[in-house]
């Protein structure tokens, strides 16, 4: 089993999924809360209302949500996370019939080949350390068709001194591994920038958005 998913399984025995909205909607306070969060992130990224989207790492589903909210009735959408526990919760949620929650990894789904026109990541590559970070995207690169677009919704390091202070804080970052256990992996994912390792997978026309102050950043990409 990989270093990222014991770290995943021991921390979500130490969060259940019955209490993940909860910690997410604590988390994410500073940025609109849990539920705004993700309907703002999917209004700066519009999907068409006949595509086929997968929302990668959807945890209990309120990204999928948002989506699904964006898009309308025609579309097709799919969130799969690897806990058993968030699917159902999300499955619990769930009272759209164009929508569905799979569990499945991010780095290797069951999808075809050239299957979807959008692939969502939201909130989810700053857990892990780069070589899954690129499994994933990879992994978004083969499902998507050609010109499908790859959206990732994710932290960034303010370049702002009091909102970089205030996120390290918020966050914990200043907590050593292996206190907070994505101390090392956000840290690496700023090092290396996301915008980066889209490219290296062959993703083109990257774009980054810069959002609440730089602490947060969405990257567009076509394959």
């Amino acid at each position: 089993m990989s270093l990222e998913k014991k770290l995943y399984k021991r921390e979500r025995k130490q969060i259940s999924s019955f209490l993940y909205d909860w910690y997410n909607q604590c988390m994410l306070f500073p940025f609109s809360g849990e539920d705004a969060f993700p309907q703002k992130m999917t209004e700066m990224a519009p999907c068409s209302p006949n595509d086929t989207i997968l929302d990668m790492c959807c945890g209990t589903g309120n990204s999928t949500f948002a989506i699904r909210k964006n898009v309308g009735i025609n579309a097709k959408i799919i969130g799969v996370d690897l806990s058993r526990g968030r699917i159902k919760r999300a499955n619990i949620k769930n009272t759209w019939t164009n929508l569905f929650f799979l569990k499945a990894d991010a780095a290797h789904t069951c999808f075809k080949n050239n299957y979807f026109d959008t692939v969502f990541i939201p909130h989810a590559l700053h857990e892990m350390h780069r070589e899954m970070r690129k499994k994933v995207v990879q992994e978004a690169h083969r499902i998507l068709k050609e010109n499908g677009r790859i959206i990732i919704f994710e932290e960034d390091l303010s370049d702002k001194r009091k909102s970089r202070v205030m996120q390290n804080i918020w966050f914990g970052y200043w907590l050593p591994y292996p206190i907070n256990i994505e101390h090392i992996t956000f840290h690496d994912m700023i090092r290396y920038g996301l915008i980066n390792d889209v490219e290296t997978i062959g993703f083109t026309n990257v774009k980054k958005i810069s959002m609440f102050q730089g602490m947060m950043q969405i990257i567009t990409g076509k394959k």
